[in-house]
């Protein structure tokens, strides 16, 4: 963390408390098997994160469900053009909130469960995953405010490989309950 970051991150704190408490979503338990809306959003620096969460994505998508990727660059400029949504750091503010959200294919969709890879804390990911309305939201343990139903313990330089496997192991041991399930009401 910079020193600019030091300086400002009791203000991105209070902003996340402020979001907070004016979230009204609905939280309801989702597994795999009974999400069909899914985002995933993640820290696409790292070359081997990225390929590991969009082929993850892509094989949820070939199960039927409908799934969106959005990925972040602790850069302000790329050197290459990504074939899937991101932003960068040169489209966020002070606060980690991305200036111009037109771009968001699922900024005001209801999704079912939001998927949050964030190894680093990056305020832009936190502060979006705080901001969309998901039924289910599960993310890496963060020490900022957040609304995450579910948060991983990841070791220091794991990967998302490893995010992916603790995840696949505790969502395979919820249990929807048929009064719960998204699709019970349908």
């Amino acid at each position: 963390m910079n020193a600019l970051e030091k300086f400002y991150l009791p203000f991105f704190q209070k902003h996340l408390r402020k979001k907070l408490k004016t979230q009204n979503r609905r939280r309801i338990t989702n597994n795999f098997w009974t999400a069909r809306n899914i985002a995933i959003i993640f820290d696409a620096d790292h070359e081997s994160d990225r390929n590991e969460l969009l082929d993850f994505g892509k094989a949820l998508e070939k199960d039927g469900r409908k799934i969106n990727v959005l990925g972040y660059f602790h850069q302000k400029k790329l050197e290459f053009t990504p074939k899937f949504d991101f932003f960068t750091k040169k489209m966020v503010n002070l606060n980690g909130e991305i200036k111009d959200k037109t771009n968001l294919k699922f900024g005001n969709e209801k999704l079912d469960l939001l998927l949050v890879f964030n190894p680093n804390a990056r305020w832009p990911l936190e502060n979006l995953a705080v901001s969309l309305n998901a039924a289910t939201k599960i993310g890496n343990h963060t020490p900022h405010p957040n609304d995450f139903d579910m948060m991983l313990e990841l070791p220091k330089d794991s990967s998302a490989k490893f995010f992916l496997e603790q995840l696949d192991i505790y969502l395979d041991k919820i249990i929807v309950p048929a009064n719960e399930s998204v699709f019970a009401k349908i």
